[in-house]
C-alpha cells in the first residue's frame, strides 16, 4: 500500500511493521475504511491499537478487520491455542443490551437443529467470550472463526448447495427461536482455516490528536482484509461453506408472530414488504425475505431491490399479492409495468455461465417462495429443505 511516509513502528507478529501517516493529525471523515473518531466517547467504542494483549495476554490483535455502527471487529492470535481468531468488540452502549453471545450459545446447543450432514451449523460459531473496562465503558468481546466475504466464494460452486447451506444456518437459529434480523450479503461470510497473515501488506495508520483516554492514539484502517480472502491464495486452507455471521441485531420468539425490528436499521435492499406496505414488526418470515434478497444478490451480482426507484414497486413487480388489509399506492400500480418483471430479471441472472444454477423453473419457484409479498404466504426453513430445487443436493463442505 502506498503511503505518504512517516515513521514505521515494528511489532511482534512476525515482525511485520505497520505505518504512521507522517501528517500529524488526521479526520477521517466519511472513509469507509475507518471508524469515527467520535465515537470513541462514553458510550461508544473501545479504544484498540495494534499489537494490544487482551483478556490477560491471551489474545494478541493484530489487524483489522471491519467496522460497524456498533462495534469494531479485529484479527488476534490466540496465543492459548496458537490460532487467529476474530474479535467483536461492541459499543459500551451496545454491550449493555446486545443479545449476539446468548444468541450463538443458543445456536450450538444440541437442540438447535436443522437437520445439516455432519453436524454443521451454518452459523458462525462462539469461541469465547469476556468483557474489557475502558474509559468509555463495559465493552463486550466476541471471539469467532476468521471469515472472508461470501461474494468471492459462490463463483463456480454449486448454487442450489450454497442456496440449502444458507437455508440450514437460518434453520438452525429459527429452530432455537432466535430470529437474525439483519441478514444481507455483507453478513454472509465463508469459514476458512489461516495459515498465515505475513501476506497482508501494511495496514494504513493515522495518528488522533491527544485528547484523552477515551480514544485510541491512532485508528487503523481495514482497507487490506475488506476485500477479503480467495480460496485461490495460499494463506487460507480448508474446506469452504457459508455462514450467517453478525448476531447483533438478533431477538428471540416463543412463535411466529412479529417481536421488533427498527426500520431505519436495516438497509433497504433488504427490508421486508411489512415494514413498506405496513408497520408491522419482523418474524422469522422477515429473515425468509432476507435470505431470499440475499441469495438473488450473492447469485446475480446485484441487489434485488435498488434505490433507483420506491421499493414499493419493485415488490410489486415480484409479487403483487398484498397480505389482507394492506394497500397498495396507486401511483405505485402504475408504474410496476415499466420496468423488467422479477422473471425476466431471474432470466438475464441465469445466463451467467461460470455458475452452476440448475433448473431455471425450479429456482424461480424457489424464490418466489422466499419472496412473497405477504409473510403469510412465505415458505418457512423447513418447507424450503423440501422445495425440489434444493431437496436432494448436499449443503457446501459436506463430502460424499
Amino acid at each position: 500500500m502506498a503511503t505518504t511516509g512517516g515513521f514505521v513502528f515494528h511489532g511482534k507478529c512476525g515482525d511485520r511493521p505497520f505505518e504512521l501517516d507522517s501528517f500529524p493529525y488526521w479526520y477521517p471523515g466519511r472513509d469507509p475504511n475507518y471508524e469515527d473518531p467520535e465515537k470513541y466517547c462514553k458510550g461508544g467504542f473501545c479504544p484498540i491499537v495494534l499489537y494490544q494483549t487482551l483478556k490477560n495476554d491471551r489474545y494478541r490483535v493484530v489487524y483489522k478487520l471491519g467496522i460497524g455502527v456498533s462495534a469494531t471487529v479485529w484479527l488476534a492470535q490466540d496465543l492459548e491455542k496458537d490460532r487467529y481468531v476474530a474479535i467483536k468488540i461492541l459499543t459500551a452502549e451496545s454491550s449493555e443490551h446486545s443479545l449476539e453471545t446468548i444468541a450463538l450459545r443458543r445456536a450450538s446447543e444440541p437442540s438447535a437443529t436443522s437437520q445439516s450432514p455432519n453436524n454443521l451449523s451454518y452459523v458462525v460459531s462462539l469461541l469465547d467470550s469476556f468483557d474489557i473496562v475502558s474509559a468509555n465503558g463495559k465493552h463486550c468481546a466476541v471471539v469467532m472463526p476468521p471469515t472472508c466475504n461470501a461474494y468471492g466464494m459462490v463463483e463456480g460452486v454449486s448454487f442450489p448447495s450454497f442456496c440449502k447451506s444458507l437455508v440450514l444456518g437460518l434453520g438452525r437459529l429459527h429452530s432455537a427461536n432466535i430470529c437474525h434480523g439483519d441478514i444481507h450479503a455483507n453478513n454472509v461470510s465463508c469459514l476458512f482455516t489461516l495459515e498465515d497473515v505475513t501476506r497482508i501488506m501494511c495496514p494504513e495508520c493515522h495518528p488522533l490528536p491527544p485528547v484523552g483516554e477515551h480514544f485510541p492514539s491512532y485508528v487503523v484502517s481495514d482497507e487490506e482484509w475488506s476485500g477479503g480472502f480467495t480460496k485461490d491464495e495460499g494463506d487460507v486452507k480448508g474446506t469452504f461453506y457459508p455462514l450467517l455471521q453478525d448476531l447483533g441485531g438478533a431477538f428471540f420468539v416463543s412463535n411466529d408472530k412479529p417481536f421488533g425490528g427498527d426500520p431505519a436499521a436495516i438497509p433497504r435492499a433488504y427490508r421486508p414488504p411489512e415494514m413498506c406496505f405496513s408497520n408491522d414488526l419482523l418474524s422469522k418470515r422477515s429473515d425468509i425475505w432476507a435470505l431470499g434478497a440475499t441469495l438473488f444478490e450473492l447469485g446475480a451480482g446485484g441487489v434485488l431491490i435498488s434505490g433507483r426507484e420506491d421499493a414499493e414497486v419493485q415488490m410489486l413487480r415480484i409479487d403483487d399479492r398484498l397480505a389482507p388489509g394492506w394497500q397498495a399506492d396507486p401511483q405505485h400500480l402504475k408504474l410496476v409495468a415499466n420496468g423488467r418483471s422479477f422473471t425476466e430479471r431471474l432470466i438475464k441472472f441465469l445466463r451467467r455461465d461460470w455458475m452452476d444454477y440448475g433448473n431455471e423453473d425450479l429456482i424461480e419457484d424457489f424464490f418466489r417462495g422466499m419472496l412473497a409479498t405477504d409473510p403469510d404466504r412465505r415458505l418457512s426453513w423447513q418447507e424450503l429443505l423440501e422445495h425440489p430445487y434444493i431437496a436432494d443436493v448436499l449443503p457446501c463442505g459436506v463430502n460424499v
